[in-house]
């Protein structure tokens, strides 16, 4: 049931998941290397929490030497043949984002799509930043997103979506239900039985929190970082009251 349930749910996420976020993210990406790390013909690449491989084509799409990798061993799978399909081969693996990678010397590290909200502490915080900056060059560059307190605590709690096809419906309630910095994700597909005529429902939960700035700044610096600039919606301008995604630019110890 548990692989069933992730196929059903991963052909929903491509149905309706923003495509246009990929290529934001990485003029986002080029914009930070031209500022504080110009003049190299390929950069080296790798995609924290990869997830189905999109990114990460973009990115080798655009020339750069990118790799990937994921927790979830579909997810790999699914990133992995994406890849290939393409042209691309051996450049996605399992990995936790908590843990020292086997390669090193990346001159850009990537954690997007509110990734780094699943982690459920400052210590696991702490790990994760360790971790990445352990896997970066000298003065390489960490760039990952959050969702920011307004989005979290303003746009979220109490959010619906549904959305119905011939033989299926989705539904989507998001639910502020452990204070403040925190949210629940209620996911449900409904799908026909073409057989019997009947649904079967299946769910997923996810929850996120974030944490206040100061919290991750000083976990960055902790971990090497000296240089974190914090921007907002896929600008390097400050974020403003109303910002409903937060950039942090990290740059390691030279």
């Amino acid at each position: 049931m548990a692989d069933k349930n992730y196929q059903v749910f991963q052909e929903v996420y491509d149905l309706l998941f923003d495509k246009s976020l990929y290529p934001a993210w990485a003029d986002f990406c080029q914009e930070a290397l031209d500022r504080y790390l110009p003049g190299q013909d390929r950069y080296r690449l790798l995609d924290v929490a990869c997830g189905d491989g999109e990114f990460a084509l973009e990115m080798l799409e655009r020339g750069f030497d990118a790799r990937g990798y994921d927790l979830s061993e579909d997810m790999v799978d699914r990133a992995q043949a994406r890849l290939e399909e393409a042209g691309y081969r051996d450049r996605i693996y399992q990995g936790n984002m908590l843990e020292d990678q086997a390669e090193t010397g990346y001159d850009l590290l990537t954690l997007f799509c509110d990734s780094l909200c699943y982690l459920e502490g400052p210590e696991e915080l702490s790990q994760c930043f360790m971790a990445q900056a352990k896997a970066l060059k000298a003065g390489g560059l960490f760039i990952f997103d959050i969702h920011s307190a307004y989005q979290m605590n303003q746009v979220y709690p109490g959010y619906q979506y549904i959305e119905e096809w011939d033989d299926a419906v989705f539904t989507w309630r998001s639910e502020q239900v452990r204070g403040v910095g925190t949210i629940d994700h209620l996911l449900n597909i409904f799908v026909e039985d073409p057989e019997t005529g009947y649904y079967e429902r299946h769910e997923e939960l996810h929850r996120e929190q974030i944490f206040p700035l100061s919290c991750y700044q000083d976990l960055l610096k902790q971990a090497g970082f000296v240089d974190v600039q914090v921007s907002a919606d896929f600008s390097f301008e400050a974020p403003g009251p109303e910002s409903h995604r937060l950039f942090f630019t990290c740059v390691k110890e030279a």
